[in-house]
């Protein structure tokens, strides 16, 4: 029982306990139709006799490899030792001869999946023994022995693309992950409470950050480790991809202890935060809409009581009713975040904003700009615009893409950095301009494409564009190396005249 490697050791509440061990790329039994065992007497398992060769259908598995599979047998598997064993893969038509062990046991590796037909015959003798190994596609876990999802339950649909097997081992490290982090969260104190990744490399999880007491957290990232090293290895070994689900965007927020309990609490600082990036997520549209320049006006930005803002929204006549919904939410975002401490109360001034807004085809900008720019601009801000975390996520560098050297570096540097606060490496895929290409991971598992092109190349617009992507992905070829956003989904885009 070596359960300890995917929970913690502390007790427990409220789940029916259940063995987590995984074996090492665990061991897929095969079902084997065997065509030359029949009733078992001591004369017929016995070669002695001029009986064919024995093979034991129970002891004969299948299991994936770099190469493949390999099929192979415990011992007391195959009689006689010293027998010949061929193993083909009916599938492909590929052969491998070994001989059986002294024991009976053997191991042979071929190309294959899983999900191939493999025969498995032995001669001795002049005689000769087969029997038929077919793997299922509801059994082809690619040698995962599942021990915490139910095998015959429906795994979720919508989950995972690539071979059959794909959506169970999706299913399974999501079971295995909730167990991990079903531990102990009482606390006395905020220094109690830790936040802990939950960081797997085959699951979409919301938001990818959970709190533990700060005696269970090393434990839990010793568990999430194993479930990685082994059963999303395995996922990504065999072609599996899961399928983005999307997470609704995460509000800043700090590990607290809150009434004995470790909680996600906002402070003040939290708060202001939360209410700032709701109000990007909604500047642009509050300005679209208009026909005149008297149909766009300029408030203050909605803020917390205890800040003041000089900050103002350029809004069009129609989107009136939405500014009021958009108050209320900043209202009861910085609400929100009084949790554990006061944070007061500003006085601030009732002067009117000082800009003057003007309609620039169909929306409301500063009279001011000469340019009426009009799209979002930044890496920081096209994320927060579209509602992914924003966080202080680790810089794996720049370097000039498709025709510089560094891109395998700094994208081995994205592959490597921890899961939460996430990375980022840049792209310029120009030779003589700037069209810089910044690829995002965020603490919940997403990847992002944020693409600006800043140097007005060719013509006198900027454009700047948000994409959502299932994966990053790189392709190397003997003279260049292409990093691919996989299955794009655009989220933001957009074109503004030249400052």
């Amino acid at each position: 029982m070596i359960a300890s490697r995917f929970r913690s050791s502390a007790p427990r509440m409220n789940r029916k306990a259940r063995p987590l061990a995984l074996k090492v790329m665990g061991l897929l039994l095969v079902p084997l139709l065997c065509a030359a065992c029949g009733a078992r007497s001591d004369d017929r398992m016995s070669t002695d006799t001029g009986n064919p060769p024995v093979i034991d259908q129970a002891k004969i598995r299948v299991r994936a490899s770099d190469a493949g599979v390999v099929v192979w047998a415990d011992a007391g598997a195959v009689s006689p030792a010293g027998a010949t064993v061929a193993v083909t893969n009916v599938t492909t038509a590929e052969t491998v001869t070994t001989t059986a062990k002294n024991d009976g046991s053997f191991e042979v590796e071929l190309a294959g999946a899983v999900t191939d037909e493999y025969r498995v015959e032995v001669r001795a003798d002049d005689r000769k023994a087969s029997v038929d190994a077919v793997v299922g596609e509801a059994d082809a876990t690619f040698g995962i022995e599942l021990q915490c999802f139910d095998a015959s339950a429906e795994p979720p649909q919508g989950t995972t693309t690539g071979p059959a097997g794909c959506s169970l081992l999706w299913a399974e490290a999501m079971c295995l992950a909730e167990e991990v982090l079903d531990v102990d969260t009482t606390c006395e104190s905020d220094a109690d409470c830790v936040k802990v990744s939950k960081g797997l490399d085959c699951v979409d999880s919301c938001h990818g950050t959970t709190l533990v007491s700060a005696s269970e957290a090393a434990g839990a990232r010793s568990s999430l480790d194993a479930i990685n090293n082994e059963v999303c290895a395995a996922f990504k070994a065999q072609g599996c991809n899961y399928i983005a689900s999307g997470c609704p965007p995460l509000s800043p927020w700090h590990a607290g202890c809150v009434e004995g309990t470790c909680q996600a609490v906002r402070g003040c600082e939290e708060g202001q935060q939360a209410a700032a990036a709701t109000i990007a997520a909604e500047a642009t549209a509050l300005a679209e809409g208009c026909d005149a320049d008297a149909d766009c006006t300029v408030v203050f930005a909605p803020s917390c009581d205890w800040q003041c803002t000089d900050e103002v929204l350029f809004v069009a006549e129609g989107e009136l009713e939405r500014l009021q919904t958009l108050r209320e939410t900043v209202d009861a975002t910085c609400k929100d975040a009084l949790v554990d401490e006061s944070c007061g109360q500003a006085s601030c001034t009732t002067a009117e904003p000082s800009e003057q807004a003007v309609c620039s085809a169909g929306v409301c900008v500063d009279a001011r700009s000469a340019s009426a720019v009009q799209c979002v601009w930044g890496v920081d801000e096209l994320l927060a615009h579209v509602g992914a975390i924003v966080s202080e996520r680790q810089d794996c560098g720049l370097t000039n893409g498709s025709f510089g050297a560094g891109v395998e570096e700094l994208f081995r540097c994205f592959e490597q950095a921890p899961a939460d606060p996430g990375a980022e490496f840049t792209l310029n895929n120009c030779v003589d301009c700037q069209i810089p290409s910044t690829y995002v991971s965020t603490p919940d598992g997403q990847f992002y494409h944020v693409r600006m092109e800043a140097d007005l190349f060719g013509d006198d617009r900027r454009e700047a564009s948000v994409h959502r992507c299932s994966d990053v992905a790189l392709t190397t070829t003997d003279t260049i190396v292409t990093v691919e956003c996989v299955n794009a989904e655009e989220l933001y885009a957009c074109t503004d005249s030249a400052l």
